[in-house]
């Protein structure tokens, strides 16, 4: 019971005995009417509580940088005027670009209030904004009660730069980076219709006898379309000293390679020892997918992407199937003597490999190069680029 309402009723004790030991009943009728008002004024903020509605209106995910409107939206549902009532919120620091809203109002008999504030996606990561306090009190200031309002949550997605600021080659040897792949004659695949510039020493005479038009000989691409993005998100992966830094450039070069995949409509999937909030331990894996539909998903898991520490990125490579003749870009710290052995095992599996290392050192850049593996380090400028080894 709060301290004034407890006061009142006290009062109100006070002044019945003084009404009977002196046979006054004006003072009766005094502590009648406290007490009457004390009950219609708790009465009251009861049934506008119980009448009261909150929700939330705010987008689910930011891009790194956006701006967006969040909204407090309170409806009074009952049928009595709210005398007053207070909203405190909480917003994580990263996503806050106004001061944290802190409002107090009224509301009628069936009226909507909004409380609005802007957001940034200031840092990448998940976020809870909440839990909301909302207090209400009685026009006499008797009573308070306190409610908690609804939760929310919001993903900001990683940094996504272009490759030229990537500084990423024009003719890397990857294949599914030069949007075309080339063909292995020793894997025919039947026969196609000749087109215009098709090489005449593919032509297929007996079969174009048989159909009565060119056909030329076709054969399975040397390299699958699929890339894997393999990204080291562990405690172990990266230096104490570094290692928040370190994890953000390594999420923007994997976000900015995907994306610049995606929209050259090539298939991309990733693996990472990181943990997603939303399972209950270390690896993920999002299976291969083109459009936007996966830009969504894959930059939401990135998004979301905390460190994990239990699994290392090879033991969970292991474990999922990877195309054979498609591309592997393994994001690591740097490319060791002790790693090498993972690394190379990947090339056993049939993957072309490309290594972006966030802590790239001249030792690791010369070991990839000793083994006919493309490596790029990774800078640490204000936005990821990535420096010719």
């Amino acid at each position: 019971m709060d301290g004034t309402l407890a006061r009142l009723l006290l009062l109100v004790g006070v002044l019945v005995a003084l009404a009977i030991a002196l046979h006054a009943p004006v003072i009766g009728m005094v502590a009648v009417a406290l007490a009457a008002a004390a009950l219609l004024s708790v009465g009251w903020l009861r049934q506008v509580a119980a009448g009261l509605r909150i929700r939330r209106e705010l987008p689910d995910e930011l891009a790194f940088g956006e701006r967006a409107r969040a909204s407090i939206v309170l409806e009074n549902r009952s049928l009595l005027r709210v005398p007053w009532l207070e909203v405190r919120e909480s917003v994580p620091l990263p996503l806050r670009l106004t001061p944290v809203p802190h409002r107090v109002l009224t509301l009628g008999a069936g009226a909507t209030a909004r409380v609005e504030y802007t957001i940034r996606g200031g840092r990448r990561g998940w976020y809870t904004l909440g839990p909301l306090q909302v207090a209400l009190g009685d026009a006499l200031g008797l009573k308070r009660l306190r409610l908690s309002g609804p939760t929310a949550t919001l993903v900001v997605y990683p940094r996504v730069v272009s490759l030229a600021e990537l500084d990423l080659p024009a003719a890397l040897l990857i294949g599914p980076l030069r949007g075309q792949r080339g063909e292995d004659p020793a894997r025919p695949a039947g026969v196609r219709p000749y087109a215009p510039g098709d090489d005449i020493r593919r032509l297929d005479w007996k079969s174009s006898a048989r159909q009565r038009t060119l056909l030329v000989r076709r054969a399975d691409a040397t390299l699958a379309p699929e890339t894997t993005l393999a990204v080291a998100f562990g405690r172990q992966d990266y230096e104490p000293t570094i290692f928040y830094d370190a994890l953000e450039r390594a999420a923007t070069a994997a976000a900015s390679l995907a994306v610049a995949l995606l929209n050259a409509k090539l298939p991309v999937s990733l693996i990472s020892n990181g943990r997603d909030p939303l399972q209950e331990r270390d690896g993920v894996a999002l299976g291969w997918g083109k459009g936007d539909g996966q830009r969504r998903l894959l930059l939401r898991l990135l998004g979301r992407l905390t460190p994990g520490v239990e699994r290392d990125l090879f033991e969970v490579l292991a474990a999922q199937p990877l195309p054979w003749g498609g591309t592997t870009v393994l994001v690591l710290s740097d490319l060791t003597p002790a790693r090498l052995p993972a690394v190379l095992a990947l090339r056993r599996r049939g993957q072309q490999l490309m290594l972006l290392l966030v802590e790239g050192t001249a030792g690791g850049l010369a070991l990839a190069r000793q083994h006919q593996m493309a490596a790029w380090r990774v800078g640490r400028r204000e936005q990821p680029v990535l420096v010719r080894s």
